[in-house]
């Protein structure tokens, strides 16, 4: 009895390989991040951390199946130098890519907004680090973008910028204009969050913004545009443009907006608007 218990357990050892080879698993297609890294904008010299990465294959049966990375699987995280940085991560033939940002220029909390963003340079990374950036006096109102940068938050949940953006305009006198042939901007990991009181059948925004323009990304004649994973809370919009050319709205969510999350103008082509999540929108998404 025991010899045949014994030669069983030696043809289920056997056997056992071939079916972890062969048995179950479909030929792999491609590969793709399911969740970028957890941080994604550095200082110059930072190390790479890549948690919260995940990547999953996508199999010639139509399944998905997690891809075990190892740090030698992913190239290109250099931080020794500013910049957008394309991070490549390779499973065998195939491979994939992420984005992680190298900082120009690096704003806090206590920091003057308008005045950093005046140092800026076309192609500058601009890192926002986590904290509340206060809005109580209006002076996060209509921060211009003028030039062609990246702004990139720390974590839409911890970022919290309490203003609003002008992309594609200039600031004459008191007025603002707005610049012809402007492009290439991005905006990524922002958390834009509004403070305000309802008094009697009225909703007063503590930045004293007027509700018809409030958007948290106000738009011009910006071709090349790209909003990505941040979040927008309290406003009246959260992106609100006119004119825009090839302009991506990606993985954010819009909650709580008095008017529209998304507010493109007719005069405007190439929208794409994708993979967002809308919550209690007050009239259209």
């Amino acid at each position: 009895m025991k010899k045949k218990i014994l030669t069983i357990l030696m043809i289920l050892i056997l056997i056992a390989p071939i079916f972890l080879l062969t048995g179950c698993s479909a030929g792999k297609v491609s590969i793709y991040i399911k969740n970028r890294p957890n941080k994604i904008a550095y200082e110059v010299g930072e190390k790479f951390v890549r948690d919260g990465l995940s990547v999953e294959s996508l199999n010639t049966d139509g399944t998905t199946t997690r891809v075990c990375i190892k740090d030698e699987d992913i190239v290109g995280a250099d931080t020794s130098t500013s910049g957008e940085k394309v991070v490549t991560v390779k499973s065998g033939d195939a491979s994939t890519v992420f984005n992680i940002y190298v900082a120009d220029i690096i704003i806090s909390p206590q920091d003057n907004v308008k005045e950093k963003l005046l140092t800026a340079n076309d192609g500058d990374v601009v890192y926002f680090k986590n904290g509340e950036y206060k809005n109580d006096d209006g002076q996060l109102n209509n921060i211009i973008v003028d030039k062609s940068i990246f702004i990139v938050g720390e974590s839409k949940d911890k970022t919290i910028f309490k203003g609003n953006f002008l992309v594609g305009a200039k600031q004459v006198n008191d007025t603002y204009e707005k610049i012809d042939n402007f492009k290439d901007v991005k905006i990524v990991n922002m958390g834009f969050k509004q403070e305000y009181k309802v008094e009697g059948n009225d909703i007063k925004y503590t930045s004293k913004l007027e509700k018809d323009v409030n958007g948290a990304i106000n738009g011009f004649n910006t071709e090349n545009l790209y909003v990505t994973n941040c979040s927008f809370t309290n406003y009246s919009y959260g992106v609100l443009m006119d004119n825009a050319v090839n302009l991506s709205v990606t993985r954010n969510s819009f909650k709580n907006l008095l008017i529209s999350g998304v507010k493109v103008k007719e005069n405007s082509e190439r929208v794409s608007i994708f993979k967002n999540s809308f919550v209690d929108i007050g009239k259209n998404v």
